[in-house]
């Protein structure tokens, strides 16, 4: 039986200060500043929240399938020294953003990027692009015809299986994949089928309207799998098999059905934390309480993103982007943009200090 009970010491990641994100886009031309400009947790909320509480539950290696610029895997590489963690992402420009962030939180050495799609069959497949927004990087390609409403382009990209993958990397014990494909995620799971069969890993999906219908469902029913919805504000719904897209929120879990009690004990605890913390009840959290929480983040955490800021900064000086940085960003670490890194140090140490780290 699985302990429903949490660490000792559980990590709180959205209780990281509004000043300090975790940069989703590190590519040197691309969307730093629209990232930098929001709280990190606050775009995938509550994802980060649920695999960082429910990771230890579930051992073995971390696949992050459409790994995009990295966010989820720096964050259980950076949780878990111990875990295997495999990016995919299949197109390069993404790629390299993806070892950029990685190696600015670094755990470059430890996270393996694989240039390859997951998907049903191996070989090659089209992949259709979205229209640039901006200098967002692309966050939309989708192997699905017809996803997209419009469609700007279109590429070739390798392709491969979970199973095959897993097969060559010795059949290593899998316990979290997380899968954003943007409506290809039923391709992910049959190519996964023996694997997922095997080691029963918690699996995260991200589910838009516009995805392949009954998909999902006819995974849940054929592989004893329930569906857990994810809201935003650790709103927890058991949806069980129905695998269909929530208006309230786009990310679901798909839970063994044997892990299922214990999985919903730890989402509760992790509820009354993330509520007790955020202040998102009727009792108002307190400074003391807040600071409390944030005690018991791992401390080089905080340190890990206010370097990858400083580093953030320094690219977009040599842009010549800092008026857009500084008109988005909270005004506090806005001086840092010009300052030197001695006193980007000196920045830290007061940050540290303000948070009781010190």
């Amino acid at each position: 039986m699985i302990d429903s009970s949490p660490p000792s010491a559980l990590p709180m990641p959205w209780a990281l200060p509004d000043f300090v994100p975790l940069l989703r886009h590190s590519d040197a031309g691309a969307d730093f500043v629209a990232n930098a400009a929001a709280s990190w947790w606050e775009w995938e909320d509550p994802l980060p929240t649920v695999l960082a509480g429910l990771r230890d539950l579930f051992p073995g290696a971390f696949y992050d399938v459409g790994a995009n610029t990295g966010f989820y895997s720096v964050l259980i590489a950076r949780l878990d020294a111990n875990r295997v963690v495999r990016a995919f992402e299949p197109l390069s420009n993404i790629a390299e953003a993806c070892a950029s962030n990685l190696a600015l939180a670094g755990v470059a050495e430890r996270v393996t990027i694989e240039h390859v799609a997951l998907s049903d069959t191996d070989g090659q497949a089209e992949i259709f692009l979205p229209p640039a927004e901006g200098d967002l990087i692309e966050t939309k390609a989708t192997l699905e015809v017809g996803f997209l409403s419009a469609v700007a382009g279109r590429t070739t990209i390798d392709c491969t299986t979970l199973d095959h993958v897993n097969q060559r990397c010795d059949a290593e014990r899998i316990g979290l994949i997380k899968i954003d494909v943007e409506g290809a995620e039923a391709r992910v799971l049959h190519g996964g089928q023996r694997t997922i069969a095997r080691d029963r890993p918690l699996i995260s999906v991200e589910l838009l309207d516009r995805g392949p219908e009954g998909a999902i469902s006819d995974f849940l029913r054929r592989s004893s799998y329930l569906a857990v919805n994810l809201r935003p504000g650790m709103e927890i719904e058991v949806a069980g098999d129905a695998g269909v897209a929530d208006p309230a929120g786009w990310n679901q879990l798909l839970v063994p059905s044997e892990a299922l009690s214990s999985v919903m004990g730890r989402l509760q605890t992790l509820a009354a934390d993330y509520h007790r913390v955020t202040g998102k009840t009727q009792t108002p959290n307190s400074g003391a309480q807040a600071r409390d929480e944030l005690l018991r983040l791992p401390t080089q955490m905080l340190v890990d993103q206010l370097a990858i800021r400083a580093r953030l900064i320094e690219i977009l000086l040599s842009q010549n982007r800092a008026a857009r940085y500084a008109a988005l960003t909270e005004p506090e670490p806005a001086n840092v943009v010009k300052r030197s890194a001695p006193k980007r140090r000196a920045l830290l140490r007061k940050v540290r200090v303000r948070l009781g780290l010190d």
